[in-house]
């Protein structure tokens, strides 16, 4: 499995197979921002997994319907452009699901755990 991070703001992608915690880890300095800035996606089989994603610092005061919606809304208006980044870097994507939970993934991938 490939996993991604893209900064929305800059367009920037990143492409790697560990985990995105380790991924993280590792590249704090050249990544600048905080680990829920990024847009954090899977990909197996040519599918694309976008997790859920909200960035804000008010996340504890949100519901999660709240965070649900916006988080839709924010992978949709940077899904078009992932997957042309991908595309870049060699990497066809034919299916993208958005706003995907760890229960989600764990289903569709068959996987103990992500």
């Amino acid at each position: 499995m490939t996993r991604i991070f893209y900064n929305s703001d800059n367009k920037r992608l990143h492409v790697f197979n560990t985990s995105h915690a380790c991924y993280y880890a590792n590249n704090k300095a050249s990544l600048h921002k905080g680990f829920d800035y990024y847009i954090r996606g899977i990909i197996k089989e040519n599918t694309l997994y976008l997790r859920l994603y909200y960035p804000y610092n008010d996340i504890d005061e949100q519901s999660f319907t709240f965070i649900k919606q916006s988080s839709y809304e924010l992978l949709k208006a940077s899904k078009n452009a992932i997957v042309k980044a991908l595309l870049k870097n060699d990497i066809v994507i034919n299916e993208v699901f958005l706003n995907v939970d760890n229960e989600t993934l764990k289903e569709k991938l068959k996987l103990q755990y992500v």
